[in-house]
């Protein structure tokens, strides 16, 4: 053995880590997000008064979180399923437009959640004696905001492909772990710090979490008007992606990267 030619695999594997932001990113984001989400959680358990039912606040918001993670994760995949296969250079050979392939995808996205509803339900009765069905004053508003937020996300991830190349495809997993941190799926928004809080409610899906605690908790219903703020950023946020999406698009077809694909 050779201290020289072990120094020589140190070094490349060390300069390959620092060189590539996304594996950096693998590395020390995951521990820091999982750490804070999972400390606010359950420091919010620990604090939690005994009239708040923690099962249903819990199982409830699971629920919602796994709808937005789908519906962004399956929006992405249609598209980087097509990278993958460097199949996106003949499918804009096609006369099929951006805005086709969005909407298709979208309500692809849309049918498979439907069928996660229902899915999801029958198995939070049987395991759990969890009726979905319960919160159904809120299931129109609030699968409406975490559809659109997704779709959202999906159309920000997809461009970032776009921008930034097939490297940043760990976004299509981990990005919106990310934000929800910021969601307070598991816990009130009171529970971030202060100067969080701000960056919290500036997301459509944390409204629906905060809907989903406050009905299951004390029956309450939200408002039309409680509604409209977290409508409005949804629509707002869509804007901005679809904006976006079309400045990535152009670029990446001045730069050819639909044939390279790197």
């Amino acid at each position: 053995m050779s201290l020289i030619r072990i120094q020589a695999v140190v070094l490349r594997q060390w300069y390959e880590f620092i060189s590539q932001w996304t594996r950096m990113f693998d590395t020390f984001f995951w521990p820091i997000i999982e750490l804070m989400l999972w400390g606010l959680t359950f420091f919010y358990i620990e604090s939690a008064v005994p009239e708040v039912n923690l099962s249903k606040v819990i199982i409830g918001a699971l629920i919602f979180s796994h709808f937005l993670y789908s519906i962004q994760r399956d929006f992405t995949m249609g598209f980087l399923q097509e990278v993958w296969d460097r199949n996106l250079y003949n499918v804009f050979a096609t006369p099929v437009k951006k805005e086709e392939i969005i909407i298709g995808s979208a309500i692809t996205t849309m049918i498979k959640t439907l069928i996660l509803v229902v899915v999801i339900t029958i198995t939070a009765y049987m395991a759990f004696d969890f009726n979905f069905l319960d919160l159904f004053p809120l299931f129109l508003g609030g699968l409406s905001i975490i559809t659109l937020f997704g779709i959202c996300f999906g159309i920000l991830t997809t461009s970032f492909i776009f921008h930034f190349g097939s490297q940043v495809q760990i976004l299509v997993w981990s990005g919106l772990t990310i934000l929800m941190l910021f969601f307070c799926i598991y816990y009130p928004i009171t529970a971030l710090p202060e100067v969080l809080q701000p960056v919290a409610w500036s997301l459509p899906p944390t409204y629906v979490f905060e809907f989903v605690r406050d009905f299951i908790n004390n029956q309450n219903i939200p408002s039309a008007t409680d509604w409209l703020l977290p409508f409005a950023l949804a629509f707002l946020y869509l804007f901005i992606a679809g904006w976006y999406f079309n400045h990535t698009f152009r670029k990446a077809h001045r730069r050819g990267w639909f044939v390279k694909m790197d």
